[in-house]
């Protein structure tokens, strides 16, 4: 094997400063590297890290996540493969400039654009255009970070996380398990848990931020909500809403926690908070009858408010999340108990009682919305990731149906009626028995 001299060695790194690349290359690494800015913006303003950071604090993560590469260090991979490796192997040389360089030709470029006023105004004004589609954008995109379903159980919706989370109501206590370890018996194996003090506490849900550094379990006897540090595994502090306090839903971007309070002889409301900052956001959402469920799907910025207490026109309310503003009100969904949606909050499931009902309303946000009814006994509802499946907890079963053709599919037996169901990123479906968890891969279930 020939070994390069050091003369050769030296001429190839003082080639990177002499000639420049291809003007195509260029175009195209700069183009990576707009991209892996604007990933990193959807990341940082999206992100449940974004919460409450101030102008300065999200410029300053900008910057941070475009130089360390917001996309698996895109901005460095495309520096040595269209910098460095392509012109290397179509033998010429690369440049890379100096930083002064760049610097002084920048200033130069700046000085010379800004000399002519009419050019400055009107690129200005497209900057100020730019920006404002720009936060639009991101506004309009989904975020890639949503929180999990509220419930007594949840499983966190980060894909590295083997995590599940459930409410022990005869201890009240929060346990997390570890669903990637089990005992000698298939048993899963708990790896903490946090016990409630209060006396009298009667757990009814928890909710997961998605960086699971929350947990917030409400309780129905006292009117607290109980916000657990799930690093320490303590109890972080309370929030106090009233007694009835039941269902909860974290928005989709993770910055807003809804908790539904039904009422103690009055009007139910539902009570809003920062879970950044735990403080409440303005008035409690009111004129809701009693809120018994309440659902975020991920991918919208929706809240589907099941209710009760409506003089048998019980409605399913819809609400905005970026202003909590009422977008719709569907009557005749009576005894309300439970609602879920399809990802986008374009199709939602309620569960009803008197009869119990299975319930798939669509159209939601016209003025005739289309529902559909099967009567049967229902005690836990959960959809798939890709909105595909809803699989239905009923009488010692669960049964799958399909979203997109509304029809039942499989089923499968079990020695309970199953009190509540969650599905993993990776496509397993758990419920909690009396004495054990039942999982399964979900696509088993699934039509065909």
């Amino acid at each position: 094997m020939k070994v390069p001299k050091m003369e050769s060695i030296e001429a190839i790194l003082r080639g990177l400063w002499d000639r420049p690349t291809s003007k195509p290359l260029r175009i195209m690494a700069t183009l990576f590297l707009l991209v892996d800015i604007f990933i990193a913006l959807v990341a940082i303003w999206k992100g449940y890290f974004a919460l409450s950071m101030g102008f300065w604090g999200f410029l300053g993560q900008v910057v941070l996540r475009t130089i360390t590469g917001a996309t698996g260090y895109l901005i460095w991979a495309t520096i040595i493969i269209f910098y460095i490796l392509v012109p290397l192997l179509s033998g010429g040389n690369v440049r890379i400039p100096s930083p002064s360089v760049v610097v002084e030709k920048s200033l130069n470029k700046a000085r010379g654009l800004l000399s002519n006023t009419r050019l400055s105004i009107c690129l200005l004004g497209v900057g100020c255009l730019g920006m404002a589609v720009l936060l639009l954008v991101l506004r309009l995109i989904p975020s890639p970070f949503a929180p999990p379903p509220a419930g007594r159980l949840v499983i966190p919706s980060d894909r590295t996380s083997s995590k599940l989370f459930v409410i022990d109501s005869s201890t009240s206590t929060v346990v997390a398990f570890d669903r990637e370890q089990r005992d000698q018996s298939g048993m899963l194996r708990a790896l903490w848990y946090v016990h409630i003090t209060e006396v009298g506490a009667h757990l009814e849900q928890i909710a997961v931020t998605y960086d699971q550094k929350r947990i917030f379990a409400t309780d129905s006897s006292s009117g607290m909500v109980f916000v657990i540090d799930a690093n320490k595994q303590q109890e972080e502090t309370r929030l106090d809403v009233g007694k009835g306090a039941g269902a909860m839903a974290i928005s989709a971007d993770g910055r807003k926690l809804y908790v539904a309070v039904v009422g103690s002889g009055g009007p139910g409301a539902i009570h809003v908070f920062d879970t950044h900052s735990l403080k409440e956001i303005e008035h409690p959402i009111g004129n809701v009858g009693c809120p018994m469920a309440l659902f975020a799907p991920p991918r919208a910025p929706r809240l589907f408010v099941a209710t009760q207490c409506g003089g048998g026109k019980d409605p399913l309310y819809i609400f905005d999340t970026r202003n909590d503003k009422r977008i719709a009100k569907i009557p005749d969904l009576a005894v309300g108990w439970g609602v879920i949606s399809t990802p986008d909050g374009r199709k939602a499931f309620v569960s009803t009682g008197d009869p119990s009902t299975f319930n798939v309303v669509s159209d939601l946000e016209t003025r005739k919305p289309k529902i559909r009814k099967w009567e049967m006994p229902m005690t836990a509802m959960a959809i798939t990731a890709d909105g595909q499946t809803v699989f239905v907890g009923t009488d010692h079963a669960i049964r799958a149906f399909d979203v997109r053709a509304e029809k039942w599919c499989g089923s499968v037996p079990l020695e309970s009626d199953p009190p509540d169901i969650a599905i993993a990123p990776d496509g397993w479906l758990y419920s909690r028995m009396p004495t054990r968890f039942y999982y399964s891969d979900a696509s088993a279930l699934a039509c065909r």
